[in-house]
C-alpha cells in the first residue's frame, strides 16, 4: 500500500516551466522569422525599383530611337 501524501506533496504542483533549451530555440526561431521577413521585404523593394528603373530606361531609349 502507498504511503499517505505529506502536506508538502499535497500542495499544488508548480506551473510547468519550459526548459532553457526550448526557450532559447523559441527566441532564435522568432529572430530568424523577423530576419526572413526583413530580407523578403528588402528583396521586393529592390525588385520593384529595378523594374521601374528598367522601364524608364526602355522608355528613354525608345524616345531616343524615335527622335
Amino acid at each position: 500500500m502507498a504511503k499517505p501524501l505529506t502536506p508538502r506533496q499535497m500542495k499544488k504542483p508548480r506551473r510547468y516551466r519550459k526548459p532553457a533549451a526550448e526557450a532559447r530555440y523559441q527566441k532564435w526561431k522568432a529572430r530568424l522569422e523577423l530576419m526572413l521577413a526583413v530580407l523578403i521585404s528588402v528583396a521586393l523593394i529592390i525588385l520593384i525599383t529595378y523594374a521601374i528603373v528598367g522601364s524608364m530606361y526602355f522608355l528613354v531609349t525608345g524616345m531616343m530611337a524615335l527622335l
